[in-house]
């Protein structure tokens, strides 16, 4: 019995007991008072009865009205969220893509295991970037949506550490030397979290179907290919060909 239904049955309830009383009145006291005391367990029961649908009913009802609210209020703050993070992501894309053009530059002027990057240009991720990420996953209701924004907080989070990792390891030297494999691994996480910012920025217009319609391997390959990767080298290659067997 769903809640429209127990407000008729308390109507109607509450109408039997008006009936009743009015009943009551116009026979006359004497007249009713022995019929009363007949039915007089029935008449508590049926009181009882009404009392109790008309308070749930109430209570319903104001469960109702709050969860109407509480949805109202996150459909605003999911709005909010979207909107707000449609700048961090285009920073995060341009960061990016720097960053890829800076391993591609040195993985392509030596073959050596061992190549020299510049640390300084490796910046961190913007921390208000990420809190306006953080925002938006807290507010979606979008399964997918909250599977993306997570992977590329994380990818994010890991590509700081290894590059903190690296600086501690080598404090006294701007230019130092890096592992080939690493860096390869690093310039893969670059391209997908520049990928999975591109099909977020397409939430955050509040293009619903074509986020859905947007699959990530070929946003990656795209990725890949606008800032001239494709076919680095056969090592990157492998690394890259692993990464996009994981997406979905």
């Amino acid at each position: 019995m769903n809640w429209e239904t127990h407000n008729r049955v308390a109507f109607f309830f509450a109408g039997a007991v008006i009936t009743f009383f009015l009943i009551f009145v116009s026979i006359g006291y004497k007249e009713a008072l022995p019929v009363l005391k007949d039915w007089q367990t029935l008449a508590a029961g049926l009181i009882a009865t009404v009392a109790a649908i008309i308070t749930v009913s109430f209570l319903s009802s104001q469960i109702r009205q709050a969860e109407r609210f509480e949805m109202e209020h996150r459909k605003s703050k999911n709005l909010a969220a979207r909107a707000a993070v449609h700048q961090p992501l285009s920073t995060i894309m341009a960061d990016q893509s720097v960053k890829i053009r800076i391993l591609a530059d040195s993985l392509e002027v030596s073959s050596s295991p061992n190549i020299n990057i510049d640390r300084r240009t490796l910046f961190e991720a913007n921390p208000d970037s990420i809190s306006a990420l953080v925002n938006c996953l807290e507010f979606s209701d979008d399964p997918s949506v909250r599977s993306d924004l997570s992977e590329l907080i994380s990818l994010l989070q890991i590509q700081d550490a290894r590059l903190q990792t690296r600086q501690r390891r080598n404090m006294r030297g701007r230019v130092t030397s890096d592992n080939r494999t690493n860096a390869e691994h690093y310039l893969v996480d670059a391209l997908e979290i520049y990928a999975r910012s591109g099909r977020l920025l397409l939430y955050a217009r509040l293009e619903d179907q074509e986020y859905k319609e947007r699959e990530l391997r070929d946003l990656m390959k795209s990725a890949a290919f606008l800032n001239n990767v494709e076919e680095l080298n056969d090592s990157f290659e492998q690394i890259f060909g692993r990464r996009l067997q994981t997406l979905v």
